[in-house]
């Protein structure tokens, strides 16, 4: 009898800090207020457009603590408030509303995330974030994806129609998959590459997984190739984290003439890291086209 009153005082009392801990996390993980001003997706195309920043993109719902948890954590903290106001056009995504849920399909091809992410200032995925909390690790990370030189390359519909103007070569990147564009940043940080490719030809840069550039892209599959990505549309939250990925997760390099036609292509390769390598690559394709 005895034992049965203590299993049935520490089942009480277990249940009651059970609630008790529900509670205080119920109201620890409310959104606490930020000073950071959140556009909607087509005023912040607008703006970057102009500027040239990249988008962060916050996407959040009602029941998911995390998310709550990490905007209490990031977008209240000042420094993070500062940095954004400055470097960056954020914008939200409500996942409880039918309407914004319906919008992050439409401008993403996302259809629900437990992620944030940046886009480009054509509104382009470039990264998603990490779940860290610390602001530390968040500015950091930002800062990194700020170096990449994505934002100054241009659409292929661009380059095309420079390329028409100027006589260049087009030097078309296409990413197949986030880290990508960090490997385009790391070859493109090289001066000499850069200048290289900027003097000489009308660079450009493309995303596979994004639906309007892959639209745009899809002319340069490759017939012989069951793998290639060009051969259908695949949506980045359909594959992310997949491993069933059978093509190359490399970029791919074009080279392409004012009119469009392929010259030559080659799969990134670290080794194209080194210095001059990437030059002489890509000079063995323009030559033999003469």
């Amino acid at each position: 009898m005895i034992n049965q009153l203590k299993d049935k005082n520490f089942l009480i009392i277990l249940s009651i800090s059970l609630i008790s801990f529900l509670i205080a996390m119920f109201f620890y993980v409310r959104e606490m207020k930020s000073d950071i001003e959140w556009l909607t997706f087509e005023k912040a195309k607008v703006e970057a457009a102009t500027t040239g920043k990249f988008i962060y993109v916050n996407v959040y719902s009602r029941w998911d603590a995390n998310s709550r948890l990490r905007y209490n954590t990031l977008f209240s903290n000042e420094n993070v408030t500062e940095y954004f106001q400055k470097d960056f056009i954020p914008v939200r995504f409500n996942l409880d509303d039918k309407n914004e849920k319906a919008a992050l399909s439409k401008d993403f091809g996302i259809s629900t995330s437990r992620f944030d992410f940046v886009a480009d200032n054509q509104g382009r995925i470039l990264s998603f974030m990490s779940t860290s909390t610390s602001y530390e690790n968040f500015i950091s990370m930002l800062e990194n994806l700020e170096k990449l030189k994505i934002n100054e390359l241009q659409s292929l519909e661009n380059a095309l129609s420079a390329s028409k103007q100027s006589g260049k070569y087009v030097m078309l990147f296409v990413s197949n998959y986030l880290n990508d564009n960090f490997f385009i940043h790391e070859l493109m940080d090289n001066d000499t590459n850069f200048n290289f490719a900027i003097n000489n030809h009308e660079v450009a840069v493309a995303m596979s997984y994004d639906k309007s550039d892959f639209e745009k892209i899809k002319f340069l599959a490759d017939a012989t190739n069951e793998n290639d990505p060009l051969k259908e549309y695949q949506p980045l939250s359909d594959n992310m984290f997949s491993d069933k990925r059978t093509f190359s997760t490399r970029p791919i390099l074009y080279i392409l003439n004012p009119e469009g036609q392929l010259f030559g292509k080659f799969v990134m390769e670290y080794d194209l890291l080194k210095p001059n390598i990437f030059i002489e690559k890509v000079e063995q394709i323009t030559k033999k086209s003469n």
